[in-house]
């Protein structure tokens, strides 16, 4: 399978059934959803261009849409973080923090794995208040934590070093470019 067609699997599979969940815990979650839909679909976008094409010189307008995909997810969570579903809300936007691999090399994987760590915080005490009572809730923390574990397994088929430059017309991963690296910073900021 192709780098492409196994993101849209990740799409298929855990984005799925994140949603999914996240229509049956209903209210806020919903919207949180359709921004974790957005930010997604948009790194799939650059993914589809980035593995079809040699490092270009300047990778942030490719990255765009995704970072403003993100920001919107953040403007959301900043307005749902005081309701009945906040810590859930924060948890998806520390998640989400994941989808910045693209700007770090040559280990992206720990990147994903430190995006994990920090939404683990806010999930934790959304099973903490709702583990015994809402199993709807546990269900929708499952599914959200398969995202970046999905995400992880990606990466490292596709991407180890980072971004595959042009890996579609060579058919194997190529080398992470210093371009994409130095986009952002490698301690996650956004894109």
């Amino acid at each position: 399978m192709t780098a492409i067609s196994d993101y849209d699997a990740l799409l298929a599979d855990a984005l799925s059934a994140f949603t999914k969940a996240s229509d049956v815990l209903g209210g806020d979650a919903v919207p949180l959803a359709a921004s974790a839909v957005r930010a997604f679909e948009a790194q799939r976008d650059f993914l589809a261009q980035a593995v079809a094409m040699p490092a270009p010189a300047d990778p942030a307008p490719l990255l765009q849409p995704t970072g403003q995909a993100l920001a919107a997810a953040g403007d959301l969570v900043g307005t749902l973080k005081r309701g009945p579903l906040g810590n859930h809300a924060q948890a998806l936007q520390e998640g989400l923090g994941a989808l910045t691999w693209v700007t770090v090399s040559p280990t992206p994987v720990p990147h994903i794995a430190e995006a994990k760590d920090s939404m683990q915080f806010y999930l934790n005490k959304v099973l903490k208040e709702h583990r015994a009572t809402g199993p709807e809730h546990v269900a929708w923390c499952t599914a959200l934590t398969a995202l970046p574990t999905a995400l992880v397994a990606y990466v490292k088929a596709h991407h180890t070093t980072g971004v595959a430059w042009g890996s579609l017309k060579t058919g194997t991963a190529a080398p992470a470019v210093g371009a994409v690296a130095a986009a952002a910073p490698a301690t996650g900021a956004a894109i």
